[in-house]
């Protein structure tokens, strides 16, 4: 359980009871005294909550009102064991709900990413975790870290290297031993130019998996390349690790007895394998048709694929065969599409599925 002494959360309790008058505080300090029931439900919640479950919820009571919460609290307090226990049912079935909706969206987002479709991938992935949001991490959050590191492979598969930095930061505040966060941050890090804080990350990772040669590879080439070229920039091969599915992350004893690269990594993979099919993904394809209906719907990814297309080189995106134009064609197409206002793209892409 979490500490309730946390000054943070202390600050936002007071902040929540202070919005309640100190009359209407008392009516339902006593009435959550009457009924044994209630508290008890109320203590089991408690138990389960984490301290991001806390802040979420005190998030939410700040658009609510005062005398709201009064009247929430006293038609609870009333209620009696049965009713309690119906109410509780329909909030298990709800979260259950949202979990199987998030699954499904995580499910999709790995195929996509099996196909080479970082972009729409890391759509699902967005999409199932805003499923996720109102979800006690008790429940949901294996579910959310499983997006969150499927999240930053497809940064790292797109370019989108500080997205993939805010991503894995997000990641180590609940999970500070996370070895694939570390590894992932550390790799855009690397492609940031970023080396002593890629050296931090990826010697996290070696001393989280000490046995695991491609992470000692990469630490020792990036912690090599700062001690001799200083902050220079730095680039190689991306090596990126599966994306989650179902199975749980190993312990570091677990990791230890099994071969390194089963346990975690894969081998080199280009970062765009998702244009590479003579154009097959953005033609009128099924997978084609996907794709756009991603973009259509989901402004974020709008800005995933403008900023990918404006950071690649155009002899790369001409060689993956992008509508067979020239390199000099590609590099007035990917500028133009660059010099675009989002929403702009976004119109243009909804005009291609009609």
């Amino acid at each position: 359980m979490y500490n309730m002494m946390d000054p943070e959360l202390m600050r936002i309790a007071q902040e929540q009871m202070s919005r309640i008058s100190p009359e209407e505080l008392a009516r339902i300090q006593r009435q959550m005294i009457s009924n044994p029931e209630l508290m008890r439900i109320a203590s089991e919640s408690m138990k389960n909550m984490s301290p991001e479950d806390l802040k979420r919820a005190a998030e939410q009571m700040k658009h609510t009102r005062a005398v709201d919460m009064a009247e929430m609290s006293e038609k609870v307090s009333k209620a009696t064991p049965e009713e309690l226990a119906a109410m509780r049912a329909r909030v298990d079935a709800q979260i259950s709900y949202e979990m199987n909706a998030a699954q499904m969206l995580k499910q999709q987002g790995n195929q996509l990413h099996s196909r080479g479709q970082y972009l729409a991938a890391a759509n699902k992935y967005m999409l199932a975790k805003n499923n996720l949001k109102g979800i006690p991490s008790s429940k949901g959050g294996t579910l959310q870290l499983q997006c969150s590191l499927n999240l930053m492979s497809c940064y790292l598969k797109t370019g989108q290297f500080d997205e993939c930095v805010k991503e894995g930061s997000e990641v180590l505040v609940y999970d500070s031993k996370n070895l694939k966060a570390f590894y992932r941050r550390g790799q855009a890090y690397k492609e940031l130019g970023n080396l002593e804080a890629a050296v931090s990350d990826l010697s996290m990772a070696h001393e989280l998996s000490p046995e695991d040669e491609t992470i000692a590879d990469m630490f020792r080439d990036v912690n090599e390349k700062l001690i001799k070229d200083g902050d220079k920039n730095v680039s190689k091969s991306l090596v990126i690790e599966e994306i989650e599915d179902e199975k749980a992350q190993p312990n570091a004893s677990e990791s230890k007895k099994s071969s390194p690269v089963e346990y975690s990594l894969s081998q080199p993979v280009e970062a765009d394998e998702c244009f590479r099919n003579g154009g097959s993904h953005v033609g009128k394809s099924t997978d084609g048709v996907e794709s756009l209906q991603s973009f259509k719907d989901n402004p974020e990814t709008v800005r995933l694929f403008q900023n990918y297309v404006s950071n690649a080189n155009p002899e790369t995106l001409a060689a993956m065969g992008v509508g067979g134009m020239p390199p000099d064609m590609v590099k007035t197409a990917t500028d133009m599409i660059g010099k675009m206002k989002p929403e702009d793209l976004q119109k243009m892409l909804q005009a291609a599925l009609l």
